[in-house]
């Protein structure tokens, strides 16, 4: 599996599948590929801002908003979409627990072994998305995002297996990471591209990702000012589902705290 996985052109295939996903100019297609994509995934319909007939195409369908108040913020800090809550725990050194005998750096996860040090006893917390899921990121606090980090990378699956089998993916495939300085301390958003992931956006800049360009280097975007952005604000999007690392300096998380693994909902805390 992992050879043909390592010899697949993943990103190029994510941006084909991306391309198809947004193709509104044939309506019968995308009509059955909804309803296929529904019934498959168990998307959630009734959370939907818009009736479902109302999609022009899947693309719209992943990018989705959700009915008002259905999600109300109730915290400082809460949980930055729906998914589910598969690791957490304290970044004690450098490495990060992926699964049994795998991990990955994060100083590689950030690209900076400078912003590493930064969360370096503090918390960390990975929140898978499935495809089904509402696929918006929200901020998980109120603060004000200082910068934004595209890195660049492969497109790997994010499934069972591939975290099991693959050593350091979160930390090879592309990231865009928004960093967010908070009255209590600095906390990182790492958004996880994935294969079939076509792209993932910022609300607040124009960063685009799997551009096929050729691009090894990553993109920095300092805000001076700051952007200042309420918690439970629109942070971004997956155009597909994938994951989201979420790191915490040290101190922000109480070490007293549980954590509610599983089922995550944006807006709400996912720990005691």
């Amino acid at each position: 599996m992992y050879f043909l996985l390592r010899y697949l052109p993943k990103n190029h295939l994510s941006a084909l599948v991306g391309y198809v996903s947004r193709l509104d100019r044939f309506p019968r297609f995308q009509r059955l590929l909804i309803s296929w994509f529904v019934k498959r995934y168990g998307v959630r319909v009734e959370d939907m801002a818009r009736p479902l007939t109302s999609y022009a195409c899947l693309g719209e369908l992943f990018t989705r908003e959700l009915r008002p108040g259905i999600r109300p913020v109730s915290g400082a800090i809460v949980s930055p979409v729906d998914g589910r809550l598969t690791e957490a725990g304290v970044l004690e050194s450098d490495t990060i627990i992926q699964a049994k005998g795998k991990s990955y750096s994060l100083a590689a996860l950030l690209g900076s072994e400078e912003s590493a040090k930064t969360f370096l006893r503090g918390h960390y917390f990975v929140f898978y998305l499935a495809p089904g899921d509402y696929h918006r990121i929200h901020s998980p606090v109120a603060g004000n995002i200082r910068q934004i980090i595209h890195i660049p990378g492969a497109l790997w699956p994010v499934n069972t297996w591939s975290i099991e089998n693959i050593d350091g993916l979160f930390s090879k495939n592309e990231r865009l990471i928004s960093m967010i300085a908070s009255d209590t301390g600095q906390v990182a958003v790492v958004k996880v591209g994935a294969t079939n992931v076509g792209r993932i956006s910022s609300a607040v800049c124009s960063i685009r990702t799997n551009r096929l360009d050729g691009q090894k280097a990553p993109e920095v975007r300092d805000f001076n000012p700051v952007v200042s952005i309420e918690c439970g604000e629109h942070l971004g999007t997956f155009e597909m589902g994938s994951t989201v690392v979420l790191l915490f300096e040290p101190g922000m998380i109480p070490a007293s705290a549980e954590f509610r693994m599983g089922v995550s909902r944006f807006g709400a805390p996912f720990f005691e």
